[in-house]
């Protein structure tokens, strides 16, 4: 990959980067704030909380993998390994880079991969 599509996705993982902590900050102090709740509740009331709890903890374990996933793209970049496969070793469309920038592998790797996962859990 050349320098300047090298620096065009930093770009973009950084920009996606930093869209993410904000959210996440956001719902850590929904979390918090939700624990200090000392008024008596129903039984509808605590599930009704717990169940939000529990939706805001799925979706900041999803942030924290996407974090993970553009970490680990800029060190990539870094590495000169973006935009190859690590299933086969060719290289990613540049298509499916720009819609999934921190894609690890090609479209064919990926089907595949998934099939096989489906295989599994059928």
């Amino acid at each position: 990959m050349d320098k300047e599509l090298s620096v065009y996705f930093h770009d973009i993982l950084i920009k996606r980067l930093m869209e993410v902590f904000p959210a996440m900050r956001g719902r850590l102090l929904k979390m918090a704030g939700m624990g200090t709740v000392h008024d008596p509740m129903d039984e509808v009331d605590r599930t009704s909380i717990r169940t939000e709890q529990e939706f805001l903890l799925h979706m900041h374990c999803r942030s924290e993998r996407l974090v993970q996933e553009i970490l680990n793209g800029l060190q990539r970049i870094r590495t000169g390994d973006f935009g190859v496969c690590e299933e086969c070793g060719k290289e990613i469309e540049l298509n499916r880079l720009k819609a999934h920038p921190s894609a690890t592998q090609c479209i064919k790797c990926k089907k595949a991969a998934e099939r096989k996962a489906r295989f599994k859990a059928a």
